[in-house]
């Protein structure tokens, strides 16, 4: 008999895994994509194409929490009490294949780059943003005119390059999964929002990764 043909519960619960890793960095992809092009929408004041990206990641966002839960629910089938991939990985009393293995950790690190240019992405999409409706309010005052008290200023935001991802190695794992706000993009320039606030994969991994001025935090399996 074939040994290969009939993988025993452990080895397809961390083919199992691999899956949900690489279904998880497809999302992320797709993040990533959606992230560049609201930047482009932003620079152009491209009010409906910002609408239809932020439903797009909002459908993202759903896929994320889909695949959180079957992560979840892996973990709660297989007994794993880690609260984070690397704790499962580290842990010498389960016999990971090699290859299954180092598998595993090349997600893992695709995964924290994937993230950390999530980040960034963020923290440039804000700062455009930003900028966007402080000219905007600008136009809005010097059409409106100003008290002959109160001359018009135009209030210089900071700069891009300023704002650097926020990103913590060191989450203590047994914190709560950050609250979802179930906040919605309005299709209004001056209420566009970062993507609504949930976790990319779910708390149980370990690195945060927060644009300032956000509502959006992302966690993921580094």
């Amino acid at each position: 008999m074939n040994p290969t043909s009939h993988p025993t519960p452990f080895s397809q619960a961390v083919k199992d895994l691999d899956s949900l890793l690489g279904e998880t960095m497809l999302v992320a992809n797709g993040i990533e994509d959606i992230l560049r092009a609201k930047r482009e929408a932003i620079i152009k004041n491209d009010i409906e194409q910002l609408v239809s990206l932020d439903m797009g990641l909002e459908l993202l966002i759903q896929s994320t929490d889909r695949l959180e839960q079957s992560r979840r629910d892996l973990f709660k089938q297989q007994g794993w009490a880690h609260p984070s991939l690397t704790e499962l990985l580290n842990d010498t009393t389960l016999l990971f294949a090699s290859a299954a293995k180092q598998a595993l950790v090349e997600r893992q690190r695709c995964l924290h780059n994937q993230i950390a240019q999530i980040a960034a992405l963020q923290v440039q999409n804000y700062r455009l943003l930003e900028a966007s409706l402080s000219y905007t309010s600008h136009l809005v005052s010097l059409i409106a005119g100003a008290r002959d008290d109160q001359p018009v200023t135009y209030d210089k935001p900071t700069p891009l390059l300023a704002a650097k991802p926020s990103i913590n190695p060191s989450i203590n794992p047994n914190s709560k999964p950050a609250t979802k706000t179930g906040a919605k993009t309005s299709a209004k320039m001056g209420a566009s929002k970062s993507p609504v606030a949930r976790p990319l994969v779910g708390h149980a991994y370990d690195t945060q990764a927060t644009a300032p001025g956000s509502d959006t935090t992302i966690n993921t399996a580094v």
